[in-house]
């Protein structure tokens, strides 16, 4: 791994760009056995930072082969596009080095994660503007599963409810009012300008950090990707839930604009979606999870064999997708789920 140069991130300068070429490196076997491509660039975004990778596909177009990427991961600055060849474009090819590969990015997928994230940037924001800038950001995690920014410090009982309240309006405002977001890579004094005069300790003096800036609010170094403007989060719901007696988190939902985006994504042709045995068994799934959050795979499974899921097979087949992800407040793994039309 030592002779592999880093992977040039496109997306660090360019987040729109969700269709890309590169130069093939090399192929990858993990100890679980999954497969991983190595490009000489990339505009995936991999996991990291509190946010869920980029999923998509790399192909060719003089071999038409198809790798379907479902996972990127980063070490050492080496980019691991992970995933298998699907075998109905012809299987695994045999890549030499060097070779031209197209890059596809999901759309829908990184639109859902840009606004994630920037909706945790906005909400450290807003701490400050309904005067809670004293409790310290401690972790983000800004996936579709119960998306949360955790804070350090106490806010009194009987001003929990009052300054929920003040942040929903304060975010919803800054959300309607709009302003652009910066993203750039500077150089380290300008950075720290930008970030209203301080960087983390852990940024190296010799670095050219990345910063992101979210309206005329102050910048901070982040490797993610976000919105262009702050209008597209579009929407913010901020409960409150005690951790312990010094810890507040903040969980930011979007889950009832993500139901209507994933519901009109059907709406095309002149479809009409209620007549549509698929797109309302899409949504029935879709509103279980929304309501049932964090549902094991097991009682998801369960659950749909109560309601007939030998009817819900035959309207839509769905892919459970989970993977393991950090340990969240109250110390247990939890399982991420998506449903995804196959």
């Amino acid at each position: 791994m030592d002779s592999i140069s880093k992977t040039k991130l496109f997306y660090f300068q360019d987040m729109l760009t969700l269709q890309s070429k590169s130069s093939f490196i090399s192929q990858f076997q993990g100890e679980d056995n999954r497969s991983a491509l190595i490009l000489e660039s990339t505009i995936f975004h991999p996991q990291g930072g509190g946010q869920p990778s980029d999923i998509g596909f790399i192909s060719n177009e003089e071999s038409d082969f198809k790798f379907i990427v479902d996972d990127v991961r980063s070490k050492d600055g080496v980019v691991f596009h992970y995933g298998c060849f699907d075998s109905s474009s012809g299987g695994e090819p045999e890549l030499e080095k060097g070779q031209e590969v197209c890059l596809f990015v999901d759309e829908k997928r990184r639109i859902l994660n840009s606004r994630l994230h920037s909706a945790g940037h906005l909400l450290d924001t807003c701490m400050q503007n309904v005067g809670l800038g004293n409790l310290e950001p401690t972790k983000g995690y800004h996936f579709s599963d119960g998306p949360f920014v955790e804070y350090k410090g106490i806010i009194p009982q009987n001003e929990l409810q009052s300054k929920q309240k003040e942040l929903e309006l304060e975010a919803n405002a800054l959300i309607s009012r709009g302003g652009k977001v910066l993203v750039a890579v500077l150089p380290y004094d300008e950075a720290s300008e930008l970030c209203g005069g301080s960087l983390p300790d852990y940024i190296s003096k010799s670095s050219t950090p990345r910063v992101v800036k979210m309206g005329n609010s102050p910048g901070c170094p982040c490797g993610g990707t976000h919105v262009s403007d702050i209008r597209e989060i579009k929407n913010l719901k901020v409960p409150f839930e005690e951790k312990n007696p010094e810890s507040t988190r903040n969980k930011f939902k979007d889950a009832q604009l993500f139901f209507k985006m994933e519901f009109s994504s059907f709406m095309h042709g002149g479809v009409k979606p209620w007549e549509n045995d698929s797109i309302v068994a899409y949504a029935l799934l879709t509103g279980f999870l929304y309501q049932f959050p964090y549902i094991s795979s097991r009682t998801l499974a369960m659950t749909l064999r109560a309601i007939n899921a030998n009817l819900i097979n035959k309207l839509l087949q769905v892919t459970i997708y989970k993977r393991e992800l950090p340990t969240v407040a109250v110390g247990q793994e939890r399982k991420y789920m998506q449903l995804v039309e196959t």
